[in-house]
């Protein structure tokens, strides 16, 4: 017990100086004592309602390019929507990223919530245009698809997927049938687009979802759901994401909504991907051992501690605080979020144009007026900490407006 509180003691103590010495950079001594010092009681609180460690709450650091923090990692573990590419054309900057870590020698790892298999996204990521660097793809949908073929082979699904579903060979290869939902042994979240009913592309019969389009399940789909809940039939989801940016700048919504709809029914959901801890050492994994074959390491014996043990520094890049930088916490690992061509795009412009000073992170706005009119917090820093402390989820170690250099 007096181990455990001195541990929280000095936890507490280096968070209150870390705070202090971030907000004493823009503003006078005084202030940024009273400052962290209500930072220092929000971290009590946090603390005891669980482990110090895994709520500590941290100052981002806003970056203004890749270049400033890519000398303090080894491996990156880089994700697709948002962050690469929109889905048609790769983000202004990302390739010239992508060539700097190349020529730094570090080693590259595309862990995507994508419901596409590895191969697939692979595939797609080069006829973007972008560099052939042989980057290895972790993605949910690849998880998802052996899984399948270790418990379903064979079996009956109801599969809600993308429109042009006669084009995926994703069922195909596991001999997998289409089937009513009164019929089928077990249902799909791999799209969200249609319930396909049929392999044949002639068919017409497939039930068109808006689900895509506007977040809202439909009530065909919502029978679909309570038809399954009825018989006790699992759920397998392949893609866990809400929701992604498409090259128009809108929003498209993702089999994460289905996921979260048929387990608040009490329905049974396996999923696969971020923010699950697995997914990210199995990237984690893969990254370690190409760094350390490029970088002439005879031992090369995989575990999940080898990154910590072999002391490679690991960061993930992403646009999702729910998956991409909640499961780097959960990871033990550095985060970087991209917020210019992200999920969380629209809630950042919001709060940069309904909110000025009201914007700081909790931990200030508790400051009197006259406190809060002396400090000069930068504006994104501020917006991000703020979605973050309202959502209660990790915030990132970095920030960044766009994956350049």
């Amino acid at each position: 017990v007096v181990h455990r509180t001195m541990k929280f003691k000095l936890v507490t103590l280096a968070a209150f100086a870390g705070e202090l010495i971030m907000i004493a950079l823009k503003i006078n001594i005084v202030t940024a004592y009273r400052i962290a010092k209500l930072g220092k009681l929000r971290h009590k609180v946090l603390y005891s309602q669980s482990s110090p460690f895994s709520l500590m709450v941290n100052t981002p650091v806003v970056i203004r390019g890749l270049k400033e923090i890519v000398d303090k990692y080894d491996v990156f573990l880089l994700d697709q929507f948002g962050v690469l590419h929109d889905g048609a054309n790769p983000i202004p900057g990302a390739v010239d990223a992508l060539k700097l870590l190349k020529d730094k020698n570090k080693s590259m790892v595309v862990l995507s919530n994508t419901s596409s298999r590895a191969y697939v996204a692979a595939k797609k990521f080069i006829k973007m245009e972008f560099p052939d660097f042989n980057i290895p793809f972790v993605t949910s949908g690849e998880l998802a698809w052996y899984y399948l073929d270790e418990r379903f082979r064979g079996k009956k699904c109801t599969w809600i997927t993308w429109r042009r579903h006669e084009s995926d060979k994703y069922l195909n290869s596991l001999n997998i049938s289409l089937a009513s939902i009164e019929e089928a042994d077990f249902l799909f979240f791999h799209g969200t687009q249609t319930i396909a009913s049929n392999d044949d592309p002639a068919a017409a019969s497939d039930v068109q979802l808006s689900l895509f389009y506007n977040g809202q399940i439909d009530f065909s789909m919502m029978e679909v759901l309570k038809i399954a809940q009825s018989r006790k039939i699992p759920a397998i989801c392949a893609n866990m994401d809400f929701s992604a940016m498409l090259a128009n700048g809108k929003l498209a919504y993702m089999p994460g909504i289905l996921k979260r709809e048929y387990e608040m029914m009490g329905g049974e959901v396996v999923c696969f991907g971020k923010p699950q801890k697995d997914f990210f050492e199995e990237a984690i994994g893969l990254g370690t051992k190409a760094f350390l074959k490029d970088n002439n390491d005879n031992e090369m014996n995989l575990s999940s501690s080898l990154a910590k043990k072999k002391r490679v520094r690991v960061i993930h890049v992403g646009d999702s605080l729910h998956h991409d930088i909640a499961g780097a916490a959960a990871a033990g690992i550095d985060s970087l979020l991209i917020t210019q061509h992200g999920v969380h795009r629209e809630d950042l412009l919001e709060e940069e144009t309904n909110q000025s000073i009201s914007a700081m992170p909790s931990f200030i706005t508790h400051c009197n007026d006259a406190v809060e009119a002396a400090v000069e917090v930068p504006p994104l820093l501020m917006r991000v900490t703020d979605i973050c402390d309202r959502l209660q989820v990790a915030r990132p170690y970095f920030i960044l407006r766009s994956f350049a250099v």
